[in-house]
């Protein structure tokens, strides 16, 4: 999914994996036409999440490189995914 970012509703902040230590995610809701998805870029350093959403809020120029497979899910336009 090729993201604009002005196609990015909102940012909900860092996201941490109950399950795994070393598991974070930068989480964004996106609007597409009548659609709307919860989007999660996976890093292993909070530092890392933390930096992709000052990306998301413009505070930054360049997006941290994920360190594992972007999760995507349709949702309603509050983020809770269907």
């Amino acid at each position: 999914m090729n993201l604009k970012k002005e196609e990015v509703v909102r940012t909900d902040g860092v996201y941490r994996s109950q399950l795994y230590s070393n598991w974070f995610a930068a989480q964004i809701i996106v609007r597409r036409g009548d659609s709307y998805f919860r989007i999660r870029y996976p890093y292993n350093s909070e530092e890392k999440a933390k930096q992709a959403i000052d990306f998301f809020n413009n505070k930054i120029l360049v997006l941290p490189q994920i360190d594992y497979k972007a999760i995507i899910h349709q949702c309603d336009r509050n983020g809770h995914v269907r």
